[in-house]
């Protein structure tokens, strides 16, 4: 429920070095599949202002396929039990300037490393699931002022 300096500490080995901004957010993820097998979640839309709108996607590494069904069910039924899993990611911001209709788009993108079978359990269940995510400082393709913007509305 809270981020524990200490348990970021130990989680820290397993992301590579650079500079993150750790957050744990609540997502509901909707799984969407593209024509030719890609898999994704939508976590989110928020408009930051009438010009500009942050869409939110976690990307698995992993696809729904691989993942063990009976990992699946006892997922879900955790979550039916008020429980909330936790996944794992490294995130960037990606800050699109598109023609039409908004002025700017953030891609706030999540490339899931732990939690495949919690992520897909809490969408077939329709239930949220919290995200521990490392936004990387370093790859992100936004500003400080955008990062903590991101922050605001995220909070």
């Amino acid at each position: 429920n809270t981020l524990d300096q200490a348990f970021l500490s130990d989680l820290s080995c397993l992301i590579p070095n650079g500079h993150y901004m750790a957050t744990l957010l609540k997502v509901y993820p909707r799984m969407k599949r593209e024509a030719h097998g890609t898999e994704y979640y939508k976590a989110g839309l928020r408009n930051i202002s009438s010009m500009r709108k942050i869409e939110e996607y976690i990307v698995p590494i992993q696809s729904s396929e691989s993942l063990n069904p009976i990992a699946i069910n006892d997922y879900m039924d955790r979550v039916d039990l008020k429980e909330t899993p936790t996944a794992l990611s490294i995130s960037f911001l990606d800050i699109k300037y598109p023609l039409n209709h908004f002025d700017e788009i953030w891609v706030y993108s999540h490339f899931l490393l732990d939690g495949h079978h919690k992520m897909f359990a809490a969408d077939k269940a329709q239930k949220p699931i919290t995200l521990l995510s490392f936004l990387s400082i370093d790859e992100s393709f936004a500003n400080k002022k955008q990062l903590e913007k991101l922050f605001q509305v995220l909070t």
